[in-house]
Formats: structure tokens, sequence, C-alpha cells
């Protein structure tokens, strides 16, 4: 932004008219160092907005305005540093996973991947539309052009087989669990 030379005499005038007073207002209301900080803010607004700071007596209330608003936002961004560093300091190294467990999740992960695999192209993606999706099984059945039974059936095919490859026992839940969307009209 280009400031023309009436302009500028008139900020240059503004700060030295009203520096003082828009420092101790901030003092007041601050430490030391951010009521310079927040003074100088100040004042960079007025050079940013310059058309909008009134003339004579009525610039030093705008000023404190604007220094109020500032300290304002000074202080949200002191609170959110604050919380910031308060759960930074909560993650500690036992926050996060030892070698051995991130191998053994790896492993698992692949094993997973394998199986999945292992299904039939429409099952797998059956299955996907259902968890990873979340679609409810009626809008995959009109997705895929199956019936709605036919969708639960792949469902529960395509679970016991994974299982299966993953030596892992059939749940005690019913599957139709295995999607939040599914109403109780829906089941069965």
């Amino acid at each position: 932004m280009e400031i023309g030379s009436t302009q500028k005499a008139l900020l240059d005038q503004l700060y030295r008219d009203h520096h003082r007073s828009v420092l101790a207002y901030c003092l007041r209301r601050a430490d030391r160092e951010t009521a310079y900080d927040v003074t100088a803010e100040v004042f960079v607004v007025a050079v940013r907005r310059a058309e909008e700071v009134p003339k004579g007596d009525a610039a030093l209330p705008w000023l404190y305005g604007t220094a109020f608003k500032v300290l304002s936002n000074q202080r949200r961004a002191a609170k959110r540093f604050r919380l910031l560093a308060g759960r930074a300091a909560a993650v500690t190294a036992e926050s996060f996973p030892g070698p051995d467990v991130v191998v053994v999740g790896r492993s698992e992960y692949e094993q997973v991947v394998k199986a999945l695999q292992q299904l039939s192209a429409l099952d797998f993606e059956v299955l996907r539309l259902a968890t990873w999706e979340e679609l409810p099984r009626q809008e995959i059945a009109q997705l895929l052009g199956i019936s709605r039974s036919g969708v639960d059936k792949r469902i529960s095919r395509a679970l016991q087989r994974t299982r299966r490859r993953l030596n892992f026992p059939s749940p005690s839940v019913n599957e139709t669990s295995l999607h939040p969307h599914v109403t109780e009209g829906e089941s069965g």
C-alpha cells in the first residue's frame, strides 16, 4: 500500500500525539513486552487502515479500540498456545508404540490385506462399501444391482471366509451390527 505524503504526515502526527497514551493503555493491561508489541501493532493497523482513522479528538478512542482488539487477539493466541503446549507435554515416549508393537501391527495388517484379496471382487467391494464407505446395505444393493439380502449374504460370507483365513473365532454379535447405518427394518 502506497502512502501519500499527506497521509504520512497525518500518521506521523497521530503517532507523536498518541503513542504514549496507547502504550500506557497497553501497559495497564499486559506485561511490558506484550504492551510494546501491541502498541506497535496498533500503529501498523492505523497505517493499513489510514482512511478509517478519525481525525482530531476521535483518533485516540479509535486507537484504544484497536488496542483492545489486538490485546484480545493476543490473549486468544496465548490461550491456544497454552492448550497446545499442555497437550504436547502430555505426549510422552510411552504414548507411542514401541517397535515391537509396530512390527506386529504391520504383520497383522498384511495378513488381513492378503485375506481380503482372496475374496471375490464383488464380495470385497461389498465389504468395502459397508465398512470403509459406511453405506447402508440398501444403498449398496442399489449401487451394485443386487438384492438387499444378496448384500447381507455377501457380507456374511466374506467375513466368515476372512475370519477362517485369519484363524479368528466367529463373533457372538449379529453381523448386522457391522454397519452403524443399519436400521431395525433393514436387518435380517
